[in-house]
């Protein structure tokens, strides 16, 4: 009877075990992924345009970091996600030349993602800019006052 009894728990014990599991769904998270950069200037300082998927969004899983390498220095934007497609602008203020550049994303749970694939910051050279547009203008004028000179 003793015998009877242990097999009647243990078989009790295993339905219990298979009933509890069987209703549990596992999660399947991913590392963060980027998606897009994009690269554009504010005044002085670029700005750098960074589209991440990462699901799911919860309290206790999510993206809470975005780092940006710039020729070797790390730039790190701490955030909040709330959906699972979002863009952060990470400011990485004013830069000279035309550095490589690479972004990367962290998630509280998952560690980081894999480093973005090289991308060059462009340089805006405002002044270059400036003195462009003003010759343009100069040579717009020039050019409308002997066209009118011609048809007179």
């Amino acid at each position: 009877m003793n015998r009877e009894k242990k097999l009647s728990y243990v078989l009790l014990l295993s339905l219990f075990v298979s009933l509890c599991t069987s209703f549990a769904e596992p999660t399947h998270a991913i590392v963060p992924v980027i998606q897009n950069v994009l690269v554009w200037q504010s005044d002085s300082d670029v700005i750098v345009n960074v589209t991440v998927y990462h699901t799911p969004v919860l309290v206790a899983h999510r993206v809470n970091r975005i780092e940006v390498n710039v020729s070797g220095t790390n730039h790190i934007f701490d955030l909040v996600q709330t959906t699972e497609t979002f863009t952060y602008p990470c400011n990485i203020g004013p830069v000279e030349g035309t550095p490589s550049a690479q972004v990367r994303a962290c998630c509280i749970v998952d560690d980081y993602s894999a480093w973005s694939a090289p991308f060059q910051i462009p340089e805006f050279p405002t002044s270059f800019l400036l003195l462009t547009f003003i010759l343009s203008a100069v040579f717009a004028m020039f050019a409308s006052r002997k066209f009118k000179s011609r048809c007179s």
